[in-house]
Parts: structure tokens; C-alpha cells; sequence
């Protein structure tokens, strides 16, 4: 979180750099060189109207003459590209330029907004309709309203005014033709009052009256270059000496009809004031484009304030925009260290971060399908050792109960071969008990290792099954056959009964084996006078054999491990409490690989049955036996 604050503060601080340098000079640009609207042209074309407008009743006419009014009007239009209309106080047409001189304009009432406006009381009125620009000033005499002049210009699209349409910026520095058309018309309205007018009192109060209210100054200059009047100084502070500008030299001795010029902040625009065919002097028009210098100290030290909040704000935004990747792919990142796996950065496919998105999740994709992986294997691992631990303490458990069962036979061995070699057994009976307990437990012995080996045969998967069609009633015979004398000498009843042509399929000799070491623990647990009854049903395609017995009976804590090796419910060592707890683990191994199943049921002193169940084979008749 730290580090992507940083990165944060890094970007905004550059950010900041670039931007404020751009939002200063955009914002706070001096007048001159920053870019103004075309519709804010309006106020040259007002001081032309006004000029006119004063010329209308200079002389001091009381009243509209329009013999005298259309000379003024025709003279102060000519070489310039303005269109007048002068109307009375009611908005009636009294005189249009465009009609052709001496021909009276058609009777109708004007009403434009702008005249309008100007009929309510409004100083000046201006529109820009379309490309035509229009403004309207009243036509004052003593104090009232004799008349309407309207001034009107087109801002064709093919001139080069086109930069003026409405809607279009330009710089300031170029407005040099509304300026030099501004001092056209003033020059036209005192070359109309002849020659001998020029350097009178009252033209110089007919272009005070022009200028007042206006940010334009207005120079009048003979051939000499010698002021004749000036609107910025009264004529007792107007200085003597000639004026020297480039733009009065081109009008009254290169021939030029116009000439503008930029100065700084000062505009300038000059025309020649032509009386008969004759340049009798020039007409200095000026105005001067300056705003607040950006440099005053208080108002750098505020804008400078303003383009820092702005730059700020926009780089923190701007900066959190292009750290928002950066933050979900860290976030992803960490989440994937955290251990979810199942992290993903959603984000559109298209562009660098969308590319790298989709590497990022394909990498975390691969990473989950590796780490499943390795889960997987370590839980295999993990069972392995468990069965190899558990293998391991079966193998440690089994050979302790192995030496252990080995060590009373082979002690009884011992004990009986010392008491021959000794002569203890003197007389031939007692050396025959000796040579039988010998017999005996050499048997024991035999059958121990058979049986150890039996399963050893199992483990390893070696052990062969000679797989045939068995005759279940033969089978049971001949198991009981072979236990009938061991369970008459123990006073137990054998009983076994089988329906006729029940066959399985498997390996009779194995099958024996585990019928027979289930009718050996029934007789060993089985006091006298008990019974133990061997029989056999099908069922669902499925042979049960069953050993039932009506002896001590199993605890039923007992029960879930009598199958395990080397497992007696009674835990006593003595010859007389069992075998070695193998014969169950033989039996449920040879009866799982004739694909059967084994279960003991058992109660304590109500006796114990033993169900095997294994596939039928094919039921043909076999002769009983």
C-alpha cells in the first residue's frame, strides 16, 4: 500500500510539472496572442455607427434632413464593405445605401432586435445572424431620439474575413480589419465636410464625440504629418512635433489606402482623408489590447495557486487512473502468495494491460493445475507412508507375536529332548510322553510356518489358485469328515448339510483350508456337549457357507480386528487358549480371492457364526457324500 502511494506522488508530481506550465498560459495569457470569439467583434462596428451617427447632426441640425443625411451616409460607405439604413424614431425606413442615389427606399417599418432594442432606450444594439453582422445606435439632437441608423456587414465564407464567421476564433492581433474599416468610415465622415473643415474645432469635436466610450484613440494629421487633432490630449496639451509612424508614411507618401501595424500591445490602423480626387491628410485610428500583466506579484502568486490545485487534482486522478492495474495485479499477487489459488485479474483483453492480464492468469492457471498436482502427490505420499508406517509396525508386531509363538513349542521341545538326554525319563512311558510332546509341537510349528508362509504367498500376489468347478456338498464332506474325530473326542456334535448340486468355482484345496480353519476354531471354542453345524444355501447367484457353533462366543469390542494377523480375543500364551491367530487373516485373504466376502457374527456364551459368501458356478447334480 505504501509503495503504490509513492508511485502515486511520483506521477502527480510529474504530472503536475507538465501541466500547470500548459493551464498558465491558457488561462492566464495577456490579452494580446490568446484567442477571442468572432462574436465579440461588436465593438468596432457600434463606433462606426456612432461616427456616423454624430455626423448625422453635426452642424447643429435639430432635425433628420435627408438631403443632408444622404451624402453622409453615401460618403461615409464608400470604399468600404458596411451597408447603412437610417430610420425615424417609429422604425420607418427613411434612407437605404443600397438603393441607388436620388431613388426613395419602398415605405415599410424595419423591426430588427436590434432596432428594437434601441427604440426601448438601449445605447447601441448588435447581432450576429448567420454570417451578417448588424448593430444599431440612436441619432441624438438636443438631447433626444431623432432617428435609427442601423450598420450592417456580410462575412462571406470565400473572403478572407472568413476567420470572423461566427463561432471561429482568431487572435486578437488580427482584427486589423475591423480597425482600418473603423477609421475608414470616420475619415469618409470628415472628408464630407470639405477641405476647409479639416483642422476646424469641430472636428475635432466630431471625433471626440466618435471616440468617447470606446477604447479607440483618433489622430488626425495633415500632409505635414502635423497633429491637427487627437481624442487623447486637449489641444492645450497637444504636443507640436510631427508624427513618425511607419503607417502614415505609406498613406500620405507611398500611396497606400490603408496601413496597420502592431506596436506591443498598441494596434494601429491608418487611412487617407480624401476630399475632391485629393489626400488632404490621414485619420490615425489606435487601440491598445493589454490586460492585467500576469507578472503583478499577488496575482502570479494566485494563478500560480489556481494551475497548482487544477494540476493536482487532475494529476491525482490521471495518476490513480494508470495505477489502478497496477494495484489489481498487486492485490492478485498477493493473494496468490496468501494461498488462493483461485485468484484471477479481470480486465478488458484489448491493450498492453489486457495482454497482460491474460499472461497473468494463464501463469496463475498453471500455477493452481502444479500446485493440485503436488497436493495430490503429497496426499499420495502421505497414505503411502502411512501404509508403509503401518506395514512396517505389522512387520515388527508380527515378528514379536512370531518369536513369541515359536518360543513354547520350541521350549516344550527343549524341555522334553533334556529330559531324555538327562535320563529324568528313566522308564520307556516317560520317554514316549516326551517323543509325542516333541511330535506335537514340531507339528505346531509346521503348521505356523505354513501358514506364515501361506501369507507371505498372499502379499506378494503369488499365491496360485488352481480354478475349477467345485462340488460344494463334496467339499463339505470332506472338511467334516476330517474334523469328526477330533469333535468326538471333544464331545462335540458335527452336523453339515448341503442341497444337491451346488457347485463355486474356485480352488478346492484353498476352499478346504479355510472351511477347515473355521471348523478348527469352532471346536476349540466349543465346550463339550456343544454343537457345531456346517451348511451351505444359495442366494442371488451366490453360495453362503456357514460354520455356526454354540461355544464361548466373541466380545463384541472384539469383533472389528478378529480378521488381523496374529489377533486373539484372549490375550493368555498358554497351549491350551488357541492357535496363533492366523487362521481368520488366511481365510478372509483366500476368500477375497475367489472375489467373496467373510463375516462373524457373536455373541458372548450364545455361540458363534461365520458367513462365506462366494459366486456360484454352474448346478449340475453331484452324488452326495
Amino acid at each position: 500500500m505504501l509503495r503504490t502511494f509513492r508511485a502515486q506522488l511520483i506521477i502527480s508530481f510529474f504530472l503536475v510539472i507538465l501541466i500547470t506550465p500548459l493551464l498558465f498560459l491558457l488561462l492566464f495569457y495577456p490579452t494580446y496572442g490568446r484567442y477571442v470569439l468572432a462574436r465579440k467583434i461588436d465593438l468596432p462596428l457600434v463606433s462606426h455607427a456612432q461616427a456616423v451617427a454624430v455626423a448625422l447632426v453635426a452642424g447643429g441640425r435639430a432635425r433628420l434632413s435627408l438631403a443632408d443625411a444622404e451624402p453622409v451616409l453615401r460618403s461615409a460607405q464608400r470604399g468600404t464593405p458596411f451597408h447603412y439604413m437610417l430610420l425615424d424614431p417609429e422604425g420607418w425606413l427613411l434612407l437605404d445605401t443600397r438603393v441607388a442615389p436620388g431613388t426613395p427606399p419602398p415605405r415599410r417599418r424595419i423591426r430588427l432586435p436590434e432596432s428594437e432594442a434601441v427604440r426601448d432606450g438601449a445605447p447601441s444594439a448588435t447581432t450576429l445572424h448567420g454570417a451578417v453582422h448588424r448593430a444599431a445606435v440612436p441619432v441624438m439632437a438636443e438631447g433626444r431620439q431623432v432617428g435609427i441608423l442601423l450598420i450592417s456587414r456580410e462575412y462571406p465564407h470565400s473572403s478572407p474575413d472568413d476567420l470572423w464567421a461566427p463561432g471561429r476564433y482568431v487572435r486578437a492581433g488580427k482584427v486589423d480589419s475591423p480597425l482600418q474599416n473603423h477609421a475608414a468610415v470616420v475619415a469618409n465622415v470628415i472628408a464630407g465636410r470639405g477641405r476647409a473643415a479639416l483642422g476646424s474645432p469641430e472636428t475635432e469635436a466630431l471625433l471626440r464625440a466618435v471616440a468617447q466610450g470606446t477604447p479607440y484613440r483618433l489622430v488626425l494629421v495633415d500632409l505635414q504629418r502635423r497633429v491637427l487633432a487627437d481624442t487623447a490630449a486637449p489641444p492645450e496639451r497637444r504636443p507640436r512635433a510631427t508624427l513618425h509612424l511607419p503607417e502614415c508614411d505609406a498613406v500620405l507618401f507611398r500611396g497606400a489606402l490603408g496601413s496597420t501595424g502592431m506596436e506591443g500591445y498598441v494596434h494601429r490602423a491608418v487611412v487617407p482623408v480624401v476630399v475632391d480626387g485629393e489626400r488632404v491628410g490621414a485619420l490615425l485610428t489606435a487601440r491598445e489590447f493589454r490586460a492585467p500583466s500576469p507578472f503583478d506579484p499577488l496575482a502570479l502568486l494566485i494563478r500560480v495557486g489556481i494551475c497548482l490545485v487544477i494540476s493536482g487534482v487532475v494529476g491525482l486522478v490521471l495518476s490513480r487512473r494508470l495505477l489502478r492495474p497496477v494495484q489489481q495485479f498487486t492485490a492478485a499477487a498477493d493473494a496468490l502468495a496468501d494461498g488462493d489459488l483461485s485468484q484471477r485479474v479481470a480486465m478488458p483483453p484489448h491493450g498492453e494491460w489486457g495482454h497482460l492480464a491474460e499472461r497473468f492468469n494463464h501463469m496463475a492457471q498453471h500455477v493452481e493445475e502444479l500446485v493440485n498436482r503436488l497436493s495430490s502427490e503429497h496426499e499420495r505420499l502421505r497414505v503411502a507412508h502411512a501404509a508403509l508406517a503401518e506395514s512396517e509396525r505389522r512387520q515388527r508386531e508380527l515378528i514379536a507375536n512370531v518369536s513369541h509363538e515359536f518360543r513354547t513349542p520350541l521350549a516344550c521341545i527343549r524341555a522334553s529332548a533334556e529330559a531324555i538326554l538327562d535320563g529324568v525319563a528313566a522308564d520307556e512311558a516317560k520317554r514316549q510322553r516326551c517323543l509325542q510332546t516333541i511330535e506335537e509341537e514340531t507339528e505346531s510349528l509346521a503348521r505356523l510356518v505354513s501358514d506364515l508362509l501361506t501369507l507371505s504367498r498372499i502379499d506378494q500376489g503369488e499365491l496360485p489358485l488352481q480354478r475349477e468347478e467345485i462340488a460344494v456338498p463334496r467339499l463339505l464332506a470332506r472338511c467334516a469328515n476330517r474334523f469328526a474325530t477330533h469333535a468326538a473326542a471333544r464331545g462335540v456334535a458335527l452336523e453339515w448339510s448341503c442341497p444337491e448340486g451346488v457347485t463355486v468355482t474356485g480352488d478346492e484345496e484353498r476352499l478346504a483350508q479355510v472351511v477347515s480353519n473355521l471348523l478348527d476354531n469352532a471346536l476349540r471354542y466349543t465346550d463339550v456337549a456343544g454343537r457345531v453345524r456346517l451348511e451351505a444355501a444359495t442366494a442371488n447367484g451366490h453360495v453362503c457357507l456357514r460354520v455356526m457353533d454354540t461355544g464361548q462366543g466373541i466380545a463384541p469390542e472384539h469383533l472389528p480386528y478378529v480378521f488381523e494377523r496374529l489377533y486373539r480375543a484372549e490375550r493368555s500364551r498358554h497351549k491350551g487358549s488357541g492357535g496363533a491367530g492366523l487362521g481368520l487373516a488366511i481365510a478372509r485373504e483366500i476368500t477375497e480371492a475367489h472375489g467373496g466376502t467373510i463375516h462373524i457374527e457373536s455373541q458372548p456364551r450364545a455361540g458363534t457364526t461365520v458367513t462365506l459368501t462366494l459366486p456360484g458356478g454352474p448346478a449340475r447334480p453331484v452324488p452326495a457324500q
